[in-house]
């Protein structure tokens, strides 16, 4: 017997079981919310207004590197603990160009910060993580 489906899997594709693929256990779905917050717009969600991340304000802000790292860790760290509950966050990375210290990879695009969410669920013991990239923002 296959297990229920508890949510949507997020990014959207085509499911084998449905018209979506789907999340059979909770710290998927909790990473697909996670996923789901960040990229939405705070106004952007219908009937829920407040609902999403403040990430989107800060893609053209001038800020000096060590600055805009710290920047978008807090907004990151606050949406989170607002919206998502349940979740603790252990650690937010965030890489910027030319930082080979993110997951053991170096980002040679100027214009593309990638963003990483550390997180534990509730009783669970093992770390899960969630990484974004801009240009998906």
């Amino acid at each position: 017997m296959a297990k229920q489906a508890i949510g949507l899997k997020i990014p959207f594709r085509l499911g084998n079981d449905g018209y979506f693929e789907t999340n059979k256990d909770t710290i998927s779905q909790v990473s697909s919310n996670i996923r789901n917050l960040l990229l939405t717009k705070p106004g952007e969600r219908r009937f829920n207004n407040s609902f999403g991340s403040g990430l989107h304000k800060l893609l053209f802000e001038q800020n000096t590197l060590d600055d805009f790292r710290q920047i978008i860790i807090d907004v990151v760290q606050n949406d989170l603990n607002r919206f998502v509950q349940g979740a603790v966050i252990k650690d937010v990375k965030v890489q910027l160009s030319n930082d080979p210290n993110f997951l053991g990879s170096v980002n040679n695009d100027l214009n593309k910060v990638y963003i990483s969410v550390i997180f534990t669920y509730k009783n669970v013991t093992s770390e899960t993580q969630v990484t974004l990239q801009t240009n998906n923002i």
